[in-house]
């Protein structure tokens, strides 16, 4: 979800999973929103400016993607509690430099 802090009025979006149970969310340098997707093992993300949130399966199954981060450069980390990893994704129109 999204307040509005002049107007007060919240926009909230939709994950596409029902079963999406999202934990850690990072803002980029270029406002694109990213999250995890807990349950199905995904990373999802808002593009900027986007209504519509897309989201990525982890190679890793049962991954448990929890926390995430971006950072100065426009890396995009994320922990895979289950799988015991740091995953990356990159989304060239997203996250290149």
């Amino acid at each position: 979800a999204m307040l509005d802090p002049k107007t007060s009025v919240w926009r909230e979006f939709t994950i596409p999973n029902l079963s999406g149970q999202p934990s850690g969310i990072a803002i980029d340098a270029r406002d694109n929103v990213w999250f995890t997707e807990f349950g199905p093992g995904k990373i999802g993300v808002l593009p900027a400016g986007s209504s519509t949130i897309v989201d990525f399966l982890i190679p890793s199954p049962n991954s448990g993607p929890e926390d995430i981060t971006v950072t100065s450069d426009g890396g995009v980390y994320f922990t895979e509690q289950y799988s015991n990893k740091i995953g990356q994704i990159t989304v060239p129109s997203l996250t290149s430099r």
